[in-house]
């Protein structure tokens, strides 16, 4: 496991400098995303609605697990962050069918320094783009 953290979602190594940068804590290749992170809480079903593209999630009733299945007002087009809103409270990433993750498998949000980064081509799904841990 690299050190950096900008994790490549296929190969779990970290992504060369060559092929990413990090200009702040919030826009990465030129990407910009809102300037603070509003929080979610998901449903007893493991859903949110977004309002804007960075957010931080928390479970539903402070549950110390819970999957994340889907995300309602989604933008085409449009690239999203979701962090962990809690480090007590584990976030799951789970791939099926409207999350999908390029290695088909969940990925834990299970502190504060774990990020989910995704596109929406449609604004019904989320496809993963990277995992970035230790942000």
């Amino acid at each position: 496991m690299s050190d950096n953290p900008i994790i490549h979602a296929d190969t779990g190594t970290g992504l060369d400098k060559t092929e990413y940068e990090k200009v702040d804590a919030h826009t990465i290749t030129g990407i910009k995303l809102a300037d603070a992170s509003t929080e979610l809480t998901m449903t007893a079903a493991g859903v949110i609605t977004v309002t804007q593209s960075w957010h931080t999630v928390d479970t539903f009733g402070n549950a110390a697990s819970q999957p994340f299945t889907r995300a309602l007002g989604l933008q085409a087009g449009w690239i999203y962050l979701i962090e962990a809103e809690h480090t007590d409270r584990t976030v799951v990433i789970t791939h099926g069918t409207y999350i999908r993750c390029f290695s088909g498998l969940d990925f834990s949000l299970s502190n504060t320094n774990r990020g989910f980064w995704c596109f929406s081509p449609d604004g019904s799904i989320l496809r993963e783009i990277v995992r970035a841990q230790n942000i």
